[in-house]
């Protein structure tokens, strides 16, 4: 499949089924993809299948750019299996 026929099916889903794809790309910690679902509703025109930044910051929290946000302040580890998040205990996170 072309990207530009995955964003025109994207693009033509119901809202819910938009919503509940970019919700599986977070719980499965792929937030680069969702990140890409969020560009491509972003710059779309609503009338043409595009969410409002509205309706996003509603569903996934209003600082889109802020993984604290999606991992409920859950920090980023990288492993050999890629990405994922670590609970934190009281230590220093800004080293």
């Amino acid at each position: 499949m072309t990207e530009a026929t995955f964003k025109s099916w994207f693009l033509n889903c119901r809202l819910g089924h938009k919503l509940n794809v970019m919700r599986d790309a977070l719980n499965e910690m792929n937030i680069g993809v969702f990140m890409q679902l969020v560009d491509i509703v972003l710059e779309a025109p609503i009338s043409q299948g595009g969410i409002a930044t509205d309706d996003l910051q509603k569903a996934f929290g209003s600082d889109l750019t802020n993984p604290n946000n999606f991992t409920h302040g859950k920090r980023f580890a990288i492993t050999e299996t890629g990405p994922m998040s670590v609970e934190t205990e009281s230590a220093d996170t800004t080293a």
